[in-house]
């Protein structure tokens, strides 16, 4: 006990040295703080970002291969695709699809280029039945572009969410039934009826968020009518001999790492050989490759601070026992061992350092 008081009280009679030193500790871990932070939060970015593009398969032609493919190309079927889906390596599916359509006993809302188009457009489609089994449906209900403002979200087959733009044209409301049809070839045109489960709030046609300066009434988005994929599947709407590859398919996988074994399944399931598995590649190193140079920078700045702060306090540390040579010798003819000596020098180092450490942690972790 006497050797932790004495180290107490030689920390105030050398108030000069101990502070100097007290500084350099402090920023020692001041900067081990942010930087440990800064790398475990980009760390986090990166193996976030890695699992969403890395697990996220498509599937594309292989542009290289499909040149030497010649006229016998098939077309991947929704069947085939269902099929490549029901893998043990994967975690979910996403299918999305999107139809023209034609809207039966209501208007359409108008595009900007409607004047360019023929009086009679009763065989054109006017509108778009979009089908996915998404939860969240798209990244626009997310981003609040869109969002449910009257009724719900569609839960059953044979249901629709519409804009509040061709509700409001139409005087349409929740429980109101709707009726789409489709060109098919060889049965004329077929129709399907759905009912209006929900009014979204779509934004994505303002003049400040719209892609398109000027528009026909196709590519207005307020048209989307929007259901979930068994419905638009089911609907006998799709004209398969006519549009062979109508869906967007995404494969999600359970681990990055099961990329090559997918492709493999793939093949064996049938997938031709002018047909490639891919990642999300381009993106995943456009949004990640920023955060891993600063992870490079950080860990680099880290290395550099304790190497350079422990040449500094080892530096510091040999000239304040030479100068302390006096106290030493004291201590040692009242009879104290060269351990309690010691051991009193390391209390000393070891209580400026907790300081540091409690004020360094806290200023760290809000300057990080």
């Amino acid at each position: 006990m006497y050797i932790f008081k004495n180290a107490v009280m030689n920390i105030g009679r050398n108030k000069g040295r101990n502070i100097l030193m007290a500084v350099i500790i402090f920023a020692i871990i001041l900067t081990t703080v942010i930087s440990i932070i800064i790398n475990t939060t980009t760390r986090e970015i990166i193996d976030d970002y890695k699992s969403r593009f890395g697990t996220e398969v498509t599937i594309d032609f292989d542009y290289d291969k499909l040149s030497k493919a010649g006229s016998g190309i098939e077309f991947l079927t929704l069947q085939q695709q269902v099929d490549f889906s029901k893998s043990e390596l994967l975690k979910n599916t996403i299918f999305e699809g999107s139809l023209p359509v034609i809207l039966e006993k209501i208007d359409p809302v108008p595009g900007e280029m409607d004047s360019f188009i023929p009086e009679d457009t009763d065989y054109l489609p006017n509108a778009r039945l979009c089908g996915t089994n998404r939860e969240y449906v798209s990244e626009d209900f997310e981003s609040g572009a869109r969002k449910i403002i009257e009724g719900r979200m569609y839960e059953n087959r044979s249901e629709c969410i519409v804009s509040r733009q061709l509700a409001a044209l139409n005087n349409l409301s929740v429980g109101d039934s709707i009726e789409v049809r489709a060109e098919n070839s060889g049965k004329g045109y077929t129709a399907y009826k759905l009912i209006v489960s929900g009014i979204f709030e779509d934004l994505t046609m303002l003049p400040e968020n719209s892609k398109f300066e000027q528009y026909a009434t196709l590519a207005n988005r307020n048209n989307e009518i929007l259901t979930d994929f068994e419905t638009l599947d089911t609907s006998g709407l799709i004209d398969y001999e006519m549009i062979r590859d109508p869906f967007f398919v995404r494969y999600i996988l359970k681990d990055p790492a099961m990329l090559e074994d997918f492709k493999e399944e793939l093949t064996e399931k049938g997938l031709p050989e002018y047909y490639r598995a891919l990642t999300d590649e381009v993106s995943y190193k456009r949004i990640v490759g920023p955060v891993e140079g600063m992870a490079k920078i950080t860990t680099t700045f880290l290395f550099v601070v304790l190497i350079l702060g422990s040449v500094v306090l080892i530096v510091l540390s040999t000239l304040s026992i030479r100068e302390r040579k006096y106290e030493i010798g004291v201590l040692r003819a009242i009879g104290m061992s060269k351990g309690k000596v010691a051991l009193g020098l390391l209390f000393e180092v070891l209580i400026i350092t907790s300081i540091c450490l409690v004020i360094g942690l806290g200023v760290g972790a809000v300057v990080s």
